[in-house]
């Protein structure tokens, strides 16, 4: 070997610009195909170009279905026992009213978590039709738990101070109204932000999405403070107005600790969602969803599955009933008394009341009549006399 050949091939020649630019992108290319192959799935078009497809419930953190699957069951179960309250348990309007809210949440809940679990199964989060409808169930479920709430505390403080059933009605047909628009307002936005804005968007971009968010959840935020002080009022002044019975009344009590409880489970789920709207990117982990946004319902909804706590209701508004029986009972008591005793004084003496006798036994009026107009002096004249 000459020595330009032994340079030559301990020395080789210098690679050109364009070839080493060729090797960087082939090496670029693999790394970003790599990378593609581990986030999505890849697909071949007929010019075997790679193209990603996006599994849209894993992009925004939905892992577990097995989480979702139990969410599912103990839905089924809080179900069958709503139904089973409002069926065989509830007596009346206002229990049974309480327990359609509470099925219409718990219906909302088996789809919604029926839906998340499926979504998380193989690939089934690519279909942004299937994320979309799941994501707007799992949105909107909650708010049922709001009005029943309003009704539990409308409907107590009726009883606690006493009000004319006219201002009951009217309060309740108010927050009723408040109620189904603070709804609307979150309906449209989720309806309008998910199915008409581009995957990704942020709501502040959207200046009527924004409004119609704030409003509506601002508005379900001071419904759920009113709930929480006036079951707090109803609380602490039930004893002192005495319009609930007191056999009734610890009973009552407790069911207005429960919702004063409810109200704050109520309130932790808003004032998460709240700050999640506001900061898009944070606290999006699945366990801080789920312990933060789902979790206060479930355990609203414990106090419910058995009628125990609604029953104190029903049985206020028995005893109610039974007054006025009583009441009337009472009055009509005297009269038949009386008429019953002159009945019975009149056949005793009816038969010293005929012939010569009769002159002689004065009436029973009469006689009493005599008896207590008598002097003591009078009495003794004559017992001195007959001795």
């Amino acid at each position: 070997m000459s020595s330009g050949n032994l340079a030559s091939f301990l020395l080789p020649a210098p690679t050109s610009t364009s070839s080493l630019t060729g090797a960087i992108a082939t090496m670029a290319q693999f790394t970003a195909t790599a990378t593609i192959e581990a986030v999505a799935l890849t697909t071949s078009t007929p010019n075997d170009t790679p193209t990603r497809v996006i599994n849209y419930a894993k992009t925004v953190k939905w892992q577990s279905p097995a989480t979702a699957f139990l969410f599912f069951v103990l839905s089924l179960i809080m179900t069958a026992c709503v139904i089973r309250n409002l069926i065989y348990w509830a007596k009346t309007r206002h229990t049974k009213t309480v327990y359609v809210y509470l099925l219409l949440w718990a219906i909302s809940r088996v789809v919604c978590f029926l839906m998340r679990g499926y979504i998380l199964l193989d690939d089934n989060g690519t279909s942004y039709s299937l994320y979309q409808w799941t994501s707007i169930v799992l949105s909107l479920g909650f708010m049922p738990l709001a009005e029943a709430m309003s009704v539990v505390t409308i409907e107590s403080s009726a009883l606690v101070y006493g009000w004319p059933r006219k201002l009951a009605v009217r309060l309740d047909l108010l927050v009723k109204l408040l109620f189904i628009t603070f709804g609307s307002c979150i309906a449209a936005f989720v309806m309008d932000f998910t199915l008409n804005q581009p995957f990704g968007s942020l709501v502040k971009d959207y200046t009527k999405d924004l409004v119609l968010r704030e409003f509506g959840f601002n508005g379900l935020i001071l419904l759920t403070i009113y709930t929480l002080v006036g079951s707090l009022f109803n609380l602490a002044h039930a004893p002192r107005h005495g319009h609930i019975p007191a056999s009734l009344l610890p009973r009552f009590r407790l069911m207005m600790a429960i919702t004063a409880l409810q109200s704050v489970f109520i309130l932790v789920k808003l004032i998460f969602t709240s700050y999640r709207n506001w900061n898009p990117y944070e606290a999006r982990d699945e366990g801080l969803a789920y312990g933060l946004s789902f979790l206060p319902e479930y355990l609203f909804m414990l106090f419910y599955c058995s009628h125990q706590f609604l029953a104190v209701f029903d049985e206020i508004e028995a005893h109610e009933r039974q007054e006025p029986e009583k009441a009337g009972a009472l009055n009509a008591s005297p009269s038949s008394f009386s008429s019953n005793h002159s009945d019975t004084i009149e056949e005793a003496a009816g038969p010293l009341r005929t012939g010569e006798d009769a002159a002689k036994v004065p009436a029973p009026d009469v006689a009493l009549h005599s008896i207590l107009t008598t002097s003591p002096g009078s009495v003794l004249e004559s017992v001195k006399n007959s001795v």
